[in-house]
């Protein structure tokens, strides 16, 4: 039977992991509220973008663009942090399955170390890697970086680009979802047409239309390619959280199982010392 002072010191090593992993949830849910914040925050600049091409699309005559011609470009959005459970490994099966049937050159560009490897593993070359960022101040400069590199890689006009990420469910689930972001379909053209302007004075284009619609474009990917490394973010730290929320559980009843079986130990003993002592008691009378 275990002694009273080792079953102390695992009540006593238990408190201190359940205070560990109580602080590990209360920042993984901080983070999680921020990128989120961050989400809602960049809708109304998303609004603006959106209501811009609306009236850029009704100058013009309104046509489905070239497919299958161009190359394919990929932004993958992994996590290089732990305690997130599959959350590489179900991107990597997503992705494969969405391109498995494509025959064009693909060019992948990763966020992420560990999705780098889990991705070279499952035979992809990848164009280039970058650091999950760590903060929702971060998100905007790599977002730069990554337009940056991609646009110098594609067509605008004619290849393809898709984003992949996970997208949050709820506060413990989250599911991978993949944004066809270019060419530009002619139903989501004719989406962004239906917009309405937010006043009577509708702007007109000045300049020429090819520059317009590629500064506009360059403002539409930035919003999603934002957007969806807000999403990963969320997504990484609600996985997270549930992991920890779901540890402090098990971790306190542990400690209830713990402390019962201290308390029994401990009785046993005073019982022990008391039987002695009545014993001994007795043995004075004889």
């Amino acid at each position: 039977m275990e002694s009273i002072e080792g079953f102390k010191e695992k009540v006593d090593g238990l408190y201190e992991l359940h205070s560990v992993v109580k602080t590990m949830k209360l920042i993984a849910g901080s983070s999680l509220g921020q990128y989120e914040q961050a989400v809602i925050a960049l809708q109304d600049y998303n609004d603006t973008v959106e209501v811009s091409l609306s009236t850029f699309f009704r100058g013009v005559d309104l046509k489905e663009s070239e497919k299958g011609k161009g190359k394919i470009c990929l932004i993958v959005f992994g996590t290089d942090q732990g305690l997130v459970g599959e959350f590489n490994s179900v991107m990597k099966e997503f992705l494969i399955m969405d391109i498995k049937n494509d025959s064009y050159k693909v060019n992948i560009f990763c966020i992420g170390e560990k999705l780098r490897s889990d991705l070279e593993e499952a035979g992809f070359v990848l164009k280039k890697t970058y650091e999950v960022p760590n903060s929702v101040k971060a998100i905007n400069p790599l977002v730069g970086q990554i337009l940056l590199d991609v646009l110098s890689e594609m067509n605008v006009d004619g290849d393809s680009l898709k984003i992949y990420n996970h997208r949050p469910l709820n506060m413990s689930l989250y599911q991978p979802s993949v944004k066809h972001v270019l060419p530009l379909e002619l139903k989501w053209k004719e989406k962004m047409k239906r917009n309405k302007w937010p006043s009577n004075k509708i702007p007109q284009i000045i300049g020429r239309k090819e520059e317009v619609l590629f500064s506009l474009i360059n403002e539409y990917l930035f919003v999603s390619l934002f957007q969806s490394c807000a999403e990963s973010l969320s997504s990484e730290n609600s996985s997270r959280f549930a992991s920890m929320q779901r540890a402090e559980k098990n971790i306190e009843q542990l400690l209830d199982d713990y402390k019962s079986g201290y308390n029994r130990l401990r009785q046993n003993k005073i019982d022990e010392e008391l039987f002695d002592l009545i014993s001994g008691f007795d043995s004075l009378k004889k």
